[in-house]
């Protein structure tokens, strides 16, 4: 008899689930000595109304932030994306520490401006999805400040106030600048306790990379078209991060030529040129020749060689020449100074023009010492 009751209530409960949705179908039955409430299985059983996910699935849903890294007052752009709902039928709110500031059906993508460094958003986003249940998602944006510059380790004249410019297979310092307030203790964390990650032309460089690495020291191709660096800089114990980029232009060694004054030293405040005569009011006239910018530590570098050209041909390989005129002669003296680097693809040259007493015939030179020295 037991089983044949076992049978019958078998029977009986397959039926039941197949006419669940029936009004006559009952909710409550016995089986087997036990009562069930099957109202009850059903709504266990099946997911809750908030949600369309099979149990177990967590709602994947994503921030974009433009700039990834922003810095103090930039335009940050906030876009929200979900994977599982349509968010463009959800009313969805903003909130910035605890304020609203965007709200609306659809309202995925807003914008505000990034804090100052060492102060922080909290930014949260709430969907009312049109199914029904609610989607939050929270983000802190907390900027940091970063700069970079360059050093190129290129020659330059004393005192003088511009840039040394990267050229062709010379080196170069790169610099990290940080600026990392932490928004909680409101401390400035130095330079040396931070992260740095180099990338130079797309590459992580891992040799120059790592902790405390505020600067790194690169040497360019044989024939370079720049340098494009870009620099990652995180704190250890803060969400803080930042990036820079950078692009450093290669240029082409440049030279000028100044006067030698035998009292005064080199007169840097003028260069003699080719378009007007520069006068010389001595017997004689000393000339040197500066390179801007070249891959050298001084003039006597041997890495440079210098070599004149006067109306008579070749001059002296050096970097400074003396020009002496004959007697009585007056008029322009033109002549020109040429530097070649051992690296072929540094070089530079310079034509100038002299005048000697009032304007007239042009002299010639007449003798040549083996210190440099020329008699117009």
């Amino acid at each position: 008899m037991k089983r044949y009751a076992a049978l019958t209530a078998a029977l009986l409960f397959a039926p039941l689930l197949a006419g669940a949705v029936a009004s006559t179908t009952p909710t409550v039955f016995n089986f087997d000595g036990g009562v069930f409430d099957f109202t009850a299985l059903q709504k266990k059983a099946a997911p809750k109304a908030e949600s369309s996910l099979p149990l177990g699935v967590i709602e994947q849903v994503s921030f974009t932030v433009l700039p990834s890294m922003p810095k103090p007052g930039d335009l940050v752009s906030l876009r929200v994306d979900s994977y599982s709902t349509n968010l463009n039928k959800a009313y969805v709110t903003w909130t910035k520490n605890g304020a609203t500031f965007a709200e609306g059906t659809g309202v995925v993508a807003v914008s505000l401006v990034a804090p100052a460094a060492g102060k922080k958003m909290e930014i949260e986003m709430v969907a009312q999805k049109s199914e029904g249940g609610t989607i939050r998602k929270k983000l802190t944006i907390a900027p940091a400040d970063l700069d970079l510059t360059y050093e190129a380790e290129t020659y330059t004249p004393p005192f003088f106030q511009g840039r040394a410019e990267f050229t062709n297979s010379s080196r170069v310092r790169l610099v990290a600048l940080p600026k990392f307030v932490d928004p909680d203790t409101g401390r400035e964390i130095p330079a040396d306790d931070l992260i740095y990650t180099w990338r130079i032309d797309g590459t992580v460089d891992q040799e120059i990379s790592g902790y405390g690495r505020s600067f790194a020291d690169i040497t360019g191709k044989l024939v370079s078209r720049g340098l494009r660096v870009e620099v990652e800089v995180e704190a250890i114990e803060s969400p803080l991060q930042a990036r820079a980029t950078l692009f450093v232009k290669d240029s082409q060694p440049d030279v000028a030529v100044y006067e030698d004054h035998p009292l005064y030293g080199v007169i840097f405040e003028r260069a003699v040129d080719a378009e007007r005569g520069y006068p010389v009011s001595a017997n004689e006239i000393s000339l040197l020749a500066v390179p801007y910018s070249m891959d050298i530590g001084s003039l006597d570098d041997p890495r440079a060689r210098f070599s004149w050209l006067t109306n008579q041909g070749k001059g002296p390989a050096a970097s400074t020449v003396t020009f002496r005129p004959e007697p009585g002669s007056v008029g322009l003296a033109d002549a020109s100074v040429k530097i070649n680097h051992e690296n072929f693809a540094q070089y530079t040259s310079r034509s100038v023009s002299i005048m000697f007493g009032d304007t007239g015939a042009v002299p010639s030179v007449a003798s040549t010492t083996p210190s440099g020295n020329y008699t117009l």
